[in-house]
């Protein structure tokens, strides 16, 4: 029952946190700015998640053997890093 409240909270706060990242983005793409173009829009939108994905990847590649023994702190743990750095 701790884990799932604090689980909930987490997952409350990782929707706020995208919420709020996804105006800066649109509003970074250009969103409401009579200037900006469609290409580079997409080339900034592809740059973000490329790196996103890429370090994901490599998170993985590297920690995903060492991770195995406690799923639930480790997922967490995770989260909270995510929130944290976002």
């Amino acid at each position: 029952l701790r884990y799932q409240f604090w689980h909930v909270a987490q997952d409350l706060t990782t929707q706020l946190r995208n919420v709020l990242a996804t105006s800066r983005v649109l509003a970074g793409l250009g969103v409401g700015d009579e200037t900006a173009t469609a290409a580079a829009a997409t080339l900034q939108w592809i740059c973000r998640d490329g790196a996103g994905m890429l370090a994901n990847l490599g998170a993985a590649s590297i920690l995903g053997s060492r991770l195995g023994g406690d799923t639930r702190r480790w997922r967490f743990a995770g989260d909270v890093a995510v929130d944290i750095g976002l």
